[in-house]
């Protein structure tokens, strides 16, 4: 009796153990389920009774959120290869945008991703090509974008969060690891997107162009200091850059750059070839894969950003309200126009007169911010950027407009990551600031732009 008392014990602990295993591993299959639904789901009331049964769920784990977003079935199985896709811009225009997918591609993992700028006169075949040649065998470590037309200068409307987003709609893209390159007038657009957009890369890949972002460049310089730039060109490359900067070339006007970003201390290498001029320039194997293996920074200490239009006013952990509805503004009529100057010196003119400014600190539990000519900022919260059982106190010009401790939302959460397709700089909770008046918390229903207009 002892004996089949003793064997039945030992029978049946092995069997409870694996109906557990099997009852979490269904519960966790459900969690991904509901996380799939969430995103589909029409309205908020669905949203939010979906984001109780997640937590809900005895298998629910705060930590694991940003792999139930990768495990939850959001992308569809993709043949390697070029795929090309349309995406509507915010001038009301369409982008045609080539996707390279590499071998080996599984949305089951996160990819990093190269954001490809063509050089004037070509188009995204040729960035492409040109990617595929610098990277060798390596190009299939990565996903390539590449749009058509996108390498215009400031004074015409990005294109680039639109078409990000909806890259990353389409495949797994890891967002720590997003990267932009391009080459001539793609390697200026490049050096754009490092100071109006740097929160979204983890580095930059100017080839052949050179930094120009009207007569305000060095105001908009500090921007890039938490991304790093690789900047690469030819030592006797003397095509100017946008409208000729009244520089003697592309090469001279980068030597003058060494010294501005040596002066304010930015993580900018710079390579020369020394025989080359503004054609065959690429970039040295092993300094661009170790810029290609970096890791974009989440929430850094502090956030300088000047911007000229609201689709540019978010950087980190900041950004300016924008609900919906607010477009490029136009281009300034001839009337508009003073004697002597032409279309691109109006526009560059009435961008600078829209130039606006915010800044943030993170000093342990308190953050501080400050801006000018910006109504309303959103300062969000994610792990790693404080300590969720304290205190939270955020001050803005000298007055405390929140005083208290913030609890992780997954409604936010997911809201945020729906919003962005970014599942791996998770936010939290965050709070809308309106001058000195007290704090507003952001909740699963607040509106917030969309790249997708």
């Amino acid at each position: 009796m002892k004996r089949f008392k003793l064997g039945f014990r030992v029978l049946v602990y092995p069997l409870l153990v694996v109906c557990l295993s099997c009852r979490a591993a269904a519960d966790e299959r459900q969690i991904l389920h509901d996380v799939k639904a969430f995103f589909e789901a029409s309205n908020a009331e669905m949203r939010a009774e979906l984001v109780r049964k997640i937590e809900s769920n005895p298998a629910y784990d705060r930590t694991k959120v940003s792999d139930y977003l990768l495990r939850a079935g959001l992308f569809d199985k993709k043949v390697s290869g070029w795929t090309e896709i349309n995406v509507s811009v915010l001038t009301g225009a369409n982008r045609d945008v080539l996707v390279r997918i590499p071998e080996g591609y599984t949305p089951k993992r996160r990819w990093p991703l190269i954001y490809a700028l063509h050089a004037g006169g070509t188009n995204a075949t040729w960035a492409l090509n040109y990617m595929e040649r610098v990277l060798g065998s390596e190009a299939e470590q990565y996903l390539i974008a590449a749009p058509t037309n996108c390498n215009t200068p400031d004074f015409d409307p990005y294109d680039m969060p639109a078409v990000l987003f909806a890259v990353k709609k389409l495949v797994s893209v890891d967002s720590d690891r997003v990267y932009a390159t391009g080459y001539s007038a793609g390697g200026m657009a490049t050096w754009a997107l490092t100071v109006l957009h740097p929160d979204e890369f983890a580095a930059f890949i100017p080839i052949a162009g050179s930094v120009y972002i009207g007569a305000q460049t060095n105001r908009f310089l500090p921007n890039l200091a938490n991304t790093y730039v690789f900047n690469v060109w030819g030592a006797q490359d003397t095509l100017p850059g946008w409208r000729g900067e009244g520089a003697p070339g592309i090469a001279e006007s980068n030597r003058r750059l060494i010294k501005t970003v040596e002066s304010f201390q930015l993580p900018v290498d710079s390579y020369e070839f020394p025989n080359k001029g503004h054609h065959g320039i690429e970039p040295p194997h092993a300094a661009l894969m170790s810029a290609l293996r970096r890791v974009r920074t989440q929430y850094p200490p502090k956030v300088d950003h000047v911007f000229q239009h609201a689709r540019q006013a978010r950087a980190y952990w900041l950004e300016r309200n924008v609900l919906r509805g607010e477009r490029w503004p136009g281009r300034p009529l001839p009337s508009d126009m003073k004697p002597g100057e032409d279309g691109e010196r109006a526009i560059e003119r009435a961008l600078r007169g829209q130039q606006a400014e915010f800044h943030g600190r993170i000093d342990g539990q308190t953050v501080t911010v400050t801006s000018r000519d910006v109504e309303g900022l959103t300062v969000w919260f994610g792990d790693g950027m404080i300590d969720w059982q304290e205190e939270v106190h955020v001050v803005v010009d000298d007055a405390e407009v929140f005083k208290g401790k913030l609890k992780p939302d997954l409604y936010v959460c997911l809201m945020q990551a729906r919003r962005a397709y970014d599942f791996d700089r998770l936010r939290w909770a965050g709070l809308m600031l309106n001058g000195t008046n007290p704090a507003e918390p952001v909740t699963g229903k607040t509106r917030f732009f969309n790249p997708v207009p």
